[in-house]
């Protein structure tokens, strides 16, 4: 079967096919999470809190920031997981962690396909 792959993706219209597949494995999840999240987020009041608290300390975008972005995160996520912003809150982050590991499998697994069914280089 997976020899069958492996020749299904050397017809270039095939490889792109199977491009666009990968492409959208990698971002439609995402794009739907991030959706999913902020609005069901600004629904509790827990919620609310979480996103007002995150408002007050936005990410630096700088190098220099950078463990102090880590720090707030990660005290931010201690909060949430300790029910802080209600259980509500804590549920949907949980989802949220099982969701992002099920889309790092399938990522692994999709393009893991694609770097094993790819032709090795000639020389």
């Amino acid at each position: 079967m997976l020899e069958a792959f492996r020749r299904w993706l050397a017809d270039p219209v095939h490889m792109d096919i199977y491009l666009f597949f990968a492409l959208a494995v990698m971002f439609a999840p995402l794009i739907a999470l991030s959706w999913w999240y902020h609005g069901s987020t600004r629904r509790s009041p827990g919620g609310r809190a979480l996103m007002r608290e995150q408002a007050d300390n936005p990410a630096v975008n700088s190098p220099i920031f950078l463990l102090r972005n880590l720090a707030t995160a990660w005290r931010m996520n201690r909060r949430v997981m300790s029910g802080a912003y209600g259980g509500d809150t804590r549920r949907r982050q949980i989802r949220l962690y099982m969701f992002l590991a099920l889309w790092l499998a399938a990522c692994v697994i999709v393009f893991g396909l694609l770097i094993w069914a790819s032709p090795a280089p000639a020389g």
